[in-house]
């Protein structure tokens, strides 16, 4: 699970991470999940990818208390 972190003023969240569930290694042409989590509990988030004018999003759920995550 994520920690709060360290150093940070109250209510500001550090960066999200990004995760694949699947592990590590991907075959080529299989479907890859991202998981974006925060130590925050965020209602939403959002996706970018450098060159692309869409941000898809998602509704965020809490796996627990005053935390978030979200499924791409």
């Amino acid at each position: 699970p994520l920690q709060p972190r360290a150093g940070l003023p109250p209510g500001v969240s550090g960066k999200p991470s990004l995760l694949t569930p699947q592990g590590p290694v991907v075959a080529s042409g299989q479907r890859l999940t991202l998981q974006c989590r925060s130590d925050v509990g965020y209602d939403r988030f959002a996706l970018s990818q450098e060159g692309r004018q869409a941000l898809p999003q998602r509704p965020g759920r809490q796996p627990q208390a005053g935390l978030s995550q979200a499924d791409f």
